[in-house]
């Protein structure tokens, strides 16, 4: 039964202030036409042939810092073909898909902060459109805001971008694109601390205290770690405190190096110098869109003037969102499945507030059997389902019979929990693993994004994201449940059942290393990263700075593109499957080889397991893959005497004393061998790997 539900947002529902913040750059348009509206763009109206026009702009950076050259403007539209310069410009690269890409050297084009100069550029492009202005711009593949003025500066009809929706069971962004959402959940509000937990003085003895108290930072490497959403647990309760804790504290903030070698593998710490940096990496992608001025000595400096929490919150979310984040924001209650009417109620009295906004829903109260093995799962609709347990499950349909009369039914988003057996197993339920785990999965939520829901012939589609999923990779169980999960999510191998399509949006719980269970990302000192989580969510669609150049660009489609984009707006498109990051074989220190270190058994031992030290010695590459390979599958004879293939063909391949009983190796590893596994359950594992592998390319 539907009881609980989480709200996503691009932009704050209320325009709340960020203090010192400006947008990221504004571009006018100089044109005697005015832009036309979204509705009115002639996307599918072509021209005879293409011709030429000319274009007039000024770029005007409002960020903080100057852009030096060399930097990069882009005209977006469909149309352009080709384009010639007559200003101190040149083309960046030859025009494709649309996008002219113009830049400068000039140490003296330099654009100064706050809007303090304007730098003029004339182009004249070909065009096969009969709209030959651009419909997005862009300074240095961030979008600018676009104004179409007379040359005395007047201000024409700015166009609206379109809400966030869904369509197909996909999630539809700001500029009619597809999108995954790749989050985590970072909670403070629902627990009595006033803010997001963490921002507080490290217990433990650290070298830079700002990489965990500022705000800004931790911000910062979120993103760095290639997360573009994050969710907001909160409390009514907590919002109404007038008691909040100062967290405007005395601090060290770290300079960028510290920053970017926080969030990389501890193998490649040493590659983050100054000198890499001055080398060729393109700094300017690692900072925030919009950051906020840092007081020296202080962090959080900003918070002094912010003593309600409801502020702080709000606060939150909008330096969230201006930051190119998707926001989701849910109220911790206790959950009833009597509660699904007064849902309803509440989703249209915010969707009156907000428009643009999409609705999570996630289940609970279908418990019975053993169904369902977490709690937020839980939304099966089928009778034959629902009647099969002894009593009969609660029933959802009239909840999802009354979703698809509301107007805001696009904007609705399946948003289940996910945990493996040690975190939420029901007690006596069945096996969580396979071909039955895959079975319950589509019963309960995955058939929402193949079939959909169905009235009569009426069938709607609902995207469907793990609302909340994790693990600590400290069980052979879990580790078994949590690669069949990928398969799950990929819908590949044993997974692709034929009932449910792939699914690449997630929330990982948590940010927080205060989080029950050890679930956190981080570690006691609130600044180490757990690898081996990363390593799992890489192989999940996360792409890190380091896997590739990390950067966020505009994809344009053709016929498409509905909107121009006018605000700074989390712009975001799905990175093609991240390429395999190199299986490294770096020993901890020199005092022992990893050849060694293996010798020694301590390929286990966490102080190399979850640094990712000596990988390919101890069998861990896995971890390094895109998808992950599965289970590591062995072809040991069992002695000198025949060879495996001998062994086959005298048909022994189901004695027992063919079977390996697994090592405590194998189990911090991720090698899944089960004492008492057939040469079938063998073979499936295998084959599992197999199709993740293949998925990848």
């Amino acid at each position: 039964m539907i009881v609980a539900a989480s709200l996503l947002m691009s932009a704050c529902v209320e325009d709340y202030p960020i203090p010192q913040l400006a947008g990221h750059c504004s571009v006018k348009l100089f044109a005697e036409q005015a832009l036309l509206s979204a509705d009115e763009l002639p996307l599918n109206e072509t021209a005879e042939q293409p011709r030429p026009v000319s274009l007039h702009f000024a770029v005007v950076s409002t960020d903080w810092a100057p852009v030096r050259a060399p930097w990069v403007v882009s005209l977006v539209n469909p149309g352009y073909v080709d384009a010639a310069v007559y200003t101190d410009f040149e083309l960046a690269a030859p025009v494709d898909y649309g996008t002219v890409s113009l830049m400068t050297t000039r140490p003296d084009q330099q654009l100064l902060p706050h809007g303090g100069n304007q730098i003029e550029v004339q182009v004249t492009v070909n065009v096969s459109t009969a709209y030959a202005m651009p419909y997005t711009v862009l300074l240095d593949n961030a979008p600018c805001s676009l104004e179409a003025v007379d040359e005395a500066g007047l201000l024409q009809d700015q166009v609206t971008q379109q809400p966030l929706t869904t369509k197909d069971g996909q999630i539809i962004g700001l500029h009619g694109e597809v999108i995954d959402l790749k989050g985590v959940a970072w909670f403070g509000f629902d627990d009595n601390n006033t803010m997001l937990d963490g921002l507080w003085e490290p217990e433990v003895e650290v070298s830079y205290s700002g990489l965990s108290m500022e705000l800004q930072t931790v911000v910062q490497r979120i993103q760095l770690l290639g997360f573009n959403a994050v969710r907001l647990p909160f409390t009514f309760t907590d919002l109404r405190n007038t008691s909040a804790i100062n967290y405007t504290l005395p601090c060290e903030h770290p300079p960028l190096t510290e920053v970017l070698a926080s969030v990389v593998p501890p193998y490649m710490e040493a590659m983050i110098t100054n000198e890499t940096l001055q080398g060729g990496m393109d700094v300017a992608e690692l900072h925030l869109r919009q950051p906020y001025p840092l007081e020296e000595g202080v962090c959080n400096a900003w918070m002094a003037d912010m003593p309600s929490v409801l502020d702080r919150f709000k606060f939150v979310v909008n330096y969230l969102t201006h930051n190119g984040f998707y926001v989701a924001v849910v109220q911790q209650t206790n959950n009833e499945p009597t509660l699904a009417k007064q849902q309803l109620l509440i989703f249209d009295a915010l969707y009156e507030v907000n428009p643009h906004m999409l609705f999570f829903v996630q289940g609970t109260g279908q418990k019975a059997g053993g169904l369902v093995a977490n709690y937020g799962d839980g939304l099966a609709t089928s009778l034959g389902v629902l009647k099969s347990f002894d009593p009969p499950l609660s029933d959802p349909n009239p909840f999802f019979r009354q979703l698809l009369k509301r107007p805001y039914l696009n904007q609705v988003v399946i948003a289940p929990h996910v945990y493996p057996p040690s975190i939420s197993l029901v007690e006596g339920g069945p096996t969580t693993l396979g071909s039955t785990l895959y079975k319950r999965l589509s019963e309960s939520f995955g058939y929402l994004n193949d079939k959909g829901y169905c009235v009569g012939t009426f069938c709607h589609k609902f995207p469907v994201l793990l609302g909340e999923f994790g693990s600590g990779f400290d069980t052979l169980v879990d580790i078994d449940f949590m690669d069949d999960l990928a398969m799950y999510m990929h819908n590949t191998g044993q997974a692709n059942d034929g009932q449910h399509n792939r699914i690449g949006s997630y929330f990982l719980w948590a940010w927080n290393a205060n989080a029950a269970l050890q679930l956190g990302l981080l570690e006691e000192d609130w600044q180490t990263i757990k690898w081996r989580y990363v390593d799992y969510l890489h192989y999940l669609g996360l792409h890190p700075w380091y896997a590739s150049d990390f950067q966020q660009e505009v994809t344009v489609a053709g016929d498409e593109v509905s909107s121009l984009v006018l605000e700074p707006q989390p712009v975001i498109t799905i990175p093609a499957p991240p390429p395999p990051l190199p299986c490294p074989d770096v020993a901890p220190d020199s005092q022992y080889t990893c050849a060694e270190q293996k010798k020694f058994g301590k390929c286990s031992a966490s102080f190399l397991a979850d640094k990712g030290y000596c990988a390919a010695t101890c069998g861990r590459c896995w971890s390094y893959q895109y998808p992950p390979p599965g289970p590591q599958c062995p072809d040991i004879a069992p002695d000198s005497t025949y060879t495996c293939a001998q062994q086959a063909s005298f048909g022994k391949c189901n004695q027992s004393w063919m079977i390996p009983a697994p090592t405590a190796a194998d189990i911090h590893s991720g090698v899944n061998v089960a004492a008492d596994a057939s040469q079938a359950q063998l073979q499936a594992a295998s084959g599992a790997g197999a199709a993740l592998t293949s998925a990848a390319g």
